[in-house]
């Protein structure tokens, strides 16, 4: 199954109701299972950079198939490691935290990523937006 742009906006909203409960202005992208962009919000007083920031947590967490909070202990031993790879993507994978992976069953349908609070604000709303398709079925 392919995520559809329908389900992306209702990942998207679900992430924006979140973000609002926690009084929070954010990007939110949704991305395929190959860190294709299917859809992107950024809340009003959202800063400006956050939109390319959440889409390259999520295309991180959509190749790798793991939420990006996972990458956190391995950075801090290899950290030019990491670097290196955001770099010879250019840019287009980014390792922090605040995106996870959008799953049906065993299977990665693509990732949400999230930017523009704390990184562990960030990880709060992706898991949540996620949880979209879960409720679904």
């Amino acid at each position: 199954m392919a995520l559809s742009l329908d389900m992306a906006k209702r990942i998207i909203e679900r992430g924006r109701r979140k973000a609002e409960e926690m009084q929070l202005k954010v990007s939110i992208a949704v991305v395929n299972e190959h860190g294709e962009l299917i859809a992107l919000e950024r809340m009003d007083g959202a800063i400006p950079v956050t939109p390319q920031i959440a889409w390259g947590k999520a295309a991180a967490s959509a190749l790798f198939k793991k939420a990006t909070g996972e990458f956190e202990p391995r950075i801090q031993v290899n950290p030019a490691f990491w670097t290196g790879i955001s770099a010879m993507t250019g840019g287009r994978l980014l390792f922090g935290r605040g995106a996870v992976p959008i799953r049906r069953g065993e299977e990665t349908l693509g990732a949400v990523g999230v930017s523009g609070a704390t990184s562990e604000e960030d990880e709060i709303i992706a898991a949540e937006a996620a949880k979209e398709l879960e409720q679904q079925g």
